[in-house]
């Protein structure tokens, strides 16, 4: 009896041993950092040599078979026969690699390993380095995730920083920064208002402006009227009162465009314009002359200095280009940069809304784009949703969105009132990927419905395309088969609801951006079905032809629409 409690004490804590050395308690804690070591590693190409450091702090060990490591750098070549550790580093497309194991490979729990490696062309910056780093394991069957930042080690040697012997670039810093200025460069008229007004004159005198003091303005500015009271009352100051006047007028004697004489005096302050944007304009810079403590304290009044101002843009064009495909901003955002926009007198932004990481416009006719083209997550094979990039990460927490059609109207609106024309850009027909990964999902879903014709609809690659390309930014999947018809009706269905979506913002569409840049060379040049096409059409020789192709049928479309 005795013999027996012996045992069944024995197989119990067995039991308990084993129970504490299986996946179901081991915890999945690898660290990393990298660091850039040289420059310098090759005297033909130019090569870096770089070290990843995997630190196991859990209790899970990692062996051949039960890990991957993802992470987004500065798309380079990988030279595989410098890798020092058992793994292989691999591009997955864009900036997005994945380190996985071979034979042999173990890190026990506890341990950690230098990977060194070299890759091809100069890392020169922070920028470079790796980001939005995770794992994914195996426990008990499962793939599960762990998510962690690199540190990244600072660049602070020469060789770090110089791409060759010569190179006579040195470390960036603050301190070198401030004194490679050249300051004796530096105009000494130095000016509150950005750009500097092309003629200002300020005396000694200051008015203060408070409750006292009202807004009148001329018919057709009833939107600069309701901004100017909108934003002194931000600054708690409601314009509401009768014995001191802000007026703003338009004065055909200023001849021309978006200009202004601004004049202010003890009891009156006075914006002639020679059109609404003008007269917006002049109220910028009344904004600009404010003492910037004015914006936080809301005291109630604020003092401004005495003075005139007249000024013209030198530019017909003075725009911005925001790129919300690769990095997408909530609505919020764009608010705000276009009142920093509006502040110095900025006319045009150039709306970048798709690229080969992030479709994020809905077009209610093809809602994949959104959905699948807008969102950004650890996936392989993209059935829902696009890989990572730019460091997004496992749930792409940093690259999922898009714009409803009503927050893009409530966008150009925004702009509109700023005075701020709205352009879009849709990349056809590079840097197209996005919209290529959800128009493949949208042809499985509808051939799974039995749905051919459907299917074919707005498809935007030829599946056979035995083309060789490569984009400068690592894509080799990223260019529309220019050669379907269908590309055309996809165009086609994307601008007209482009241009419904500015009639219904009370903006009617001026310009639209076909962006689509970059086509590497290669691309189409093994498509049967261009190749068929080339056959059909004489005056297209080879397939460098077709991307002007493209844009001339492009352009037809857009000129239909009342373009010029």
């Amino acid at each position: 009896m005795k013999r027996n409690c012996i045992v069944l004490y024995s197989l119990i804590l067995l039991s308990f041993v084993s129970c504490k050395t299986s996946d179901s308690t081991s915890k999945f804690d690898v660290r990393v950092s990298w660091e850039l070591i040289t420059n310098f590693a090759s005297e033909k190409e130019p090569v870096f040599t770089s070290v990843f450091t995997l630190k196991n702090q859990g209790s899970y060990d990692l062996n051949d078979g039960n890990w991957k490591m993802y992470f987004s750098i500065a798309p380079r070549k990988i030279i595989d026969s410098s890798i020092t550790a058992k793994v292989n580093i691999k591009c997955l497309g864009g900036d997005f690699y994945e380190m996985s194991p071979t034979a042999g490979f173990t890190l026990a729990a506890g341990k950690e390993m230098e990977i060194q490696f070299d890759g091809e062309t100069s890392m020169i910056k922070i920028a470079d380095a790796p980001i939005g780093v995770y794992f994914t394991y195996t426990q008990e069957g499962n793939e599960k995730f762990f998510s962690t930042d690199a540190t990244i080690a600072p660049f602070t040697r020469p060789e770090q920083i110089t791409r060759h012997k010569v190179d006579k670039d040195i470390i960036p810093s603050a301190k070198n920064a401030y004194f490679e200025y050249d300051w004796s460069k530096v105009s000494p008229q130095l000016t509150q208002i950005v750009p500097t007004p092309v003629k200002q004159s300020f005396g000694g005198k200051t008015t203060t402006i408070d409750k006292e003091w009202g807004v009148t303005f001329d018919n057709g500015l009833e939107n600069e009227g309701d901004y100017l009271k909108s934003t002194f009352a931000d600054l708690g100051i409601d314009l509401n009162g009768t014995k001191k006047k802000i007026v703003l007028t338009l004065d055909g004697k200023i001849s021309s465009s978006e200009s202004y004489r601004l004049s202010i005096g003890e009891n009156k302050i006075e914006i002639k314009g020679s059109d609404a944007a003008g007269v917006f304009y002049g109220i910028q810079s009344i904004l600009s002359l404010l003492p910037v403590e004015s914006f936080a304290q809301k005291s109630g009044s604020i003092t401004l200095a005495q003075g005139t101002i007249e000024d013209a843009p030198r530019y017909d064009y003075r725009g911005m280009h925001v790129d919300v495909g690769r990095n997408f901003q909530k609505k919020e955002t764009i608010f705000k940069m276009l009142d920093l926009m509006a502040l110095y007198k900025l006319n045009k932004l150039l709306f970048y809304l798709t690229e080969d990481e992030g479709w994020r416009i809905e077009i209610k006719q093809l809602p994949e784009l959104a959905e699948v083209g807008g969102r950004r997550g650890h996936t392989i094979e993209e059935e829902s949703y696009l890989k990572p990039a730019y460091g997004s990460g496992i749930d792409g927490e940093y690259g999922t969105g898009y714009y409803t059609q009503e927050e893009y109207i409530e966008i150009v609106q925004y702009a509109n009132e700023r005075h701020i024309e709205m352009i879009p850009e849709v990349n056809l027909p590079g840097h197209s990927r996005a919209a290529i990964t959800a128009m493949n999902v949208r042809y499985k879903r509808k051939m799974a419905e039995g749905d051919e014709a459907g299917a074919l609809e707005y498809l935007l690659v030829d599946f056979d395309d035995a083309s060789v390309y490569e984009s400068a930014q690592g894509y080799s999947d990223n260019v529309v088969c220019v050669c379907r018809e269908s590309v055309y009706k996809f165009y086609e269905t994307v601008i007209d609801e482009f241009i419904d979506m500015h009639e219904r913002a009370g903006v009617p569409l001026k310009w639209f951006h076909t962006g689509g840049d970059e086509v590497a060379k290669g691309a189409w040049e093994k498509s049967k079905i261009c190749q068929e096409f080339l056959a059909q059409n004489d005056d297209l020789s080879s397939a460098s032809d077709l991307q002007p192709y493209f844009l001339k049928r492009a352009n037809e479309m857009l000129t239909k629409r009342g373009g010029t």
